[in-house]
């Protein structure tokens, strides 16, 4: 019994040993595959992330290309465009200049043409007061010559006299009431010609302003995308 049991224990122990060591070396086996399948993982995580790095870098490289060339020819036209509402407020300025010039060369026309309707009235009235103190002297004189017995041909030389001062007397009167008419007409057309100067500068002006306020914001809107 005692030898039975020492070999039943040498074979048990045998067994076991080799169990042992068959044992540890399929899970030493089984560990070196586990960790070559992680090392591999691990590799191909770095190959795949830096090949997506390298396409999303690619991709966004082709992105901002095509960005700057699409931006460098919007801020063209831009820029064109620009020019062009320049050039139209430089057109808009001048046109602006222009119609103020011609406002001021028509209120001094029209100063003028008032100075010279009143020199001409002043003249009038002299004439017209002349005449009509020679018309009274001539009337006086004709009634002295009719109250005294003398020659009817110095009555009516007299009187023919007296008929061509009236007949200047009217004459110039009605000569004032033409030019203060035409004055009046034409100083009418002048200040309707002012006025619609004036509307079209005001318009011009306001064009101007909505032009000069559309150029502000876009310059601003441009530089805040840039």
């Amino acid at each position: 019994m005692v030898r039975d049991r020492r070999a039943y224990l040498r074979v048990r122990r045998a067994v076991v040993t080799i169990q042992a060591f068959t044992r540890g070396m399929f899970t030493r086996r089984i560990y070196q595959e586990f960790l070559l399948h992680h090392k591999a993982m691990v590799i191909q995580k770095t190959v795949r992330g830096w090949l997506q790095r390298t396409k999303f870098r690619r991709a966004r490289d082709a992105a901002v290309t095509i960005q700057c060339g699409f931006r460098r020819v919007r801020a063209k036209r831009r820029v064109q465009e620009l020019k062009i509402e320049a050039r139209s407020a430089e057109r808009l300025k001048k046109l602006n200049t222009g119609m103020e010039n011609k406002i001021v060369q028509l209120q001094r026309k029209m100063d003028d043409q008032s100075k010279e309707l009143r020199t001409q009235n002043e003249q009038l009235v002299q004439v017209n007061s002349g005449l009509g103190s020679e018309v009274n002297k001539l009337q006086k004189q004709l009634e002295q010559v009719k109250s005294r017995p003398v020659g009817g041909a110095q009555v009516s030389s007299l009187q023919e006299e007296l008929d061509r001062l009236r007949e200047e007397l009217q004459e110039a009167s009605a000569q004032r009431k033409r030019m203060e008419e035409e004055h009046g007409n034409e100083k009418m057309g002048l200040q309707q010609r002012v006025e619609e100067l004036e509307r079209e500068n005001s318009l011009l002006k306001s064009e101007k302003e909505e032009m000069n306020q559309r150029i502000l914001q876009q310059s601003k809107s441009s530089g805040g995308e840039t």
